[in-house]
C-alpha cells in the first residue's frame, strides 16, 4: 500500500486509532463491534439481524488493515462469526477530533498458540473477562461476576485455566469509512478494496 497517495484524513484517522492501542482514555480506545445473528422463533421469523457490544482496540496494522480485540471462545459473537457469516463491522468515535470510523471486514478467530502467547502476558485481573465459570451470557439465579468464589485469593498461575477461553479477533477490513465533522464543513471518505487484496481505492462522499 503506497500510503504517499492517500488522503489526510486516512492518515490522520489510523494514526488516531494506532495511538488509542497504547492510551485507554482515548475515544477510539473502545468501538462497537457488530457481527451477523440468525435469531429463530416465531417472533423473529428466522431473522438475520446485526448484533453489537462495545470491544477494547488491542492493536492495529495500516498496512494490512486490521484491527484487533479479544474475546471470550464461548462468547456469541464467536458462533456468529462462525456459523452465521465472517463478517462485522466496527464503528469508533473520537470526540476530540471529531473523527468517526467505521470499517467492515473479515474476521480471522484466533484460538491457537498465538493466541496462548498473549494470554499468558495478560496480568492477573486482565484475565477476568475470560475466567468465568459459565459462557458469557448464560442464566443466573443472582446479579455475579461468574468468577470462582477465591479468584482474589488465587495466584495468577491458578487462573490459567481460563486460556482455553481466550480468544483473539483480528479483522482485515475491505471498506472503510471516516467522517470527520468540522464548523467549516464535514468531510467523509470512503476507502474499499477487494477481499484479500492490499490496495485502496479513495472517494470523497456527501456527509
Amino acid at each position: 500500500m503506497d500510503q504517499t497517495n492517500n488522503p489526510d484524513l486516512w492518515q490522520s484517522a489510523w494514526k488516531l486509532l494506532a495511538r488509542a492501542t497504547v492510551d485507554k482514555k482515548h475515544g477510539f480506545a473502545t468501538g462497537t463491534l457488530s457481527t451477523v445473528a440468525k435469531e429463530t422463533g416465531a417472533d423473529s421469523l428466522n431473522s438475520y439481524v446485526p448484533k453489537s457490544r462495545t470491544v477494547v482496540l488491542r492493536k492495529v496494522d495500516l498496512t494490512a488493515g486490521t484491527l484487533l480485540a479479544y474475546t471470550d471462545a464461548r462468547s456469541a459473537k464467536i458462533n456468529h462469526l462462525e456459523a452465521v457469516s465472517s463478517l462485522a463491522t466496527w464503528c469508533l468515535w473520537d470526540k476530540r477530533s471529531s473523527i468517526q470510523f467505521t470499517g467492515t471486514g473479515t474476521v480471522g478467530v484466533q484460538h491457537g498458540e498465538t493466541a496462548m502467547a498473549r494470554y499468558r502476558e495478560l496480568p492477573k485481573h486482565a484475565r477476568k473477562a475470560y475466567a468465568t465459570l459459565s459462557a458469557p451470557g448464560s442464566p443466573a439465579d443472582r446479579p455475579t461476576d461468574g468468577l470462582p468464589a477465591n479468584w482474589d485469593d488465587r495466584e495468577k498461575a491458578d487462573t490459567d485455566y481460563a486460556a482455553r477461553n481466550f480468544t483473539i479477533l483480528e479483522t482485515t477490513l475491505f471498506t472503510v469509512d471516516i467522517l470527520q465533522l468540522s464548523r467549516e464543513g464535514h468531510r467523509r471518505l470512503r476507502a474499499t478494496r477487494e477481499i484479500g487484496g492490499k490496495d485502496w481505492f479513495f472517494t470523497w462522499v456527501t456527509p
